[in-house]
């Protein structure tokens, strides 16, 4: 590294350059450059703390992008995995009122009773009963879901009360 060269990338002088290194060993307590008449070449110190100064800009440039992209109208796919009916249930009544919020993003709506791989069919959002064993995922809560079977008065005063859903399949009763 070449201090004139480093002095025209920054548009400054190569004194001031100079004097904003030393201002910075000097309060750092460390040498970050090896100076000959010809060249600064970095130190071992120098080359750790470099890395780590990349790894801070390259956070700072993420966190940056992040806000800008929540300062932003969403657009996009939003890839929805619902079961019938219990899953299109919470998910179409949201559907107008999402659409008039956001215009710039395509609903995808995937209606399957099986399940899916989410994260291979790139799957945003899938509203599932039970709980969700994949760790990969974040889930949450929606409401309870109790499941109930109903049969015409017709059918029970025929057949009588099943005790178990596998005496529906009977016919001989």
């Amino acid at each position: 590294m070449h201090a004139h060269a480093a002095a025209r990338s920054l548009a400054i002088s190569p004194f001031a350059v100079s004097k904003s290194v030393q201002r910075l060993e000097q309060r750092l307590g460390v040498s970050l450059f090896t100076r000959t008449t010809r060249s600064l070449i970095l130190t071992p110190e120098n080359r750790d703390l470099h890395e780590s100064a990349l790894r801070l800009l390259r956070d700072a440039e993420e966190i940056e992008q992040v806000a800008i992209m929540a300062r932003t109208a969403p657009s996009g796919t939003l890839r929805i995995a619902v079961s019938l009916p219990s899953g299109v249930h919470p998910v179409a009544p949201a559907l107008p009122a999402f659409r008039a919020r956001y215009p710039d993003v395509t609903i995808d709506v995937r209606v399957n009773d099986e399940i899916v791989d989410i994260v291979d069919q790139r799957i945003n959002v899938a509203v599932r009963i039970g709980d969700f064993a994949d760790s990969r995922l974040l889930s949450r809560r929606l409401a309870p879901y109790q499941l109930c079977a109903f049969a015409a008065p017709g059918y029970l005063a025929t057949r009588g009360i099943p005790i178990h859903p596998n005496e529906l399949g009977d016919t001989k009763r």
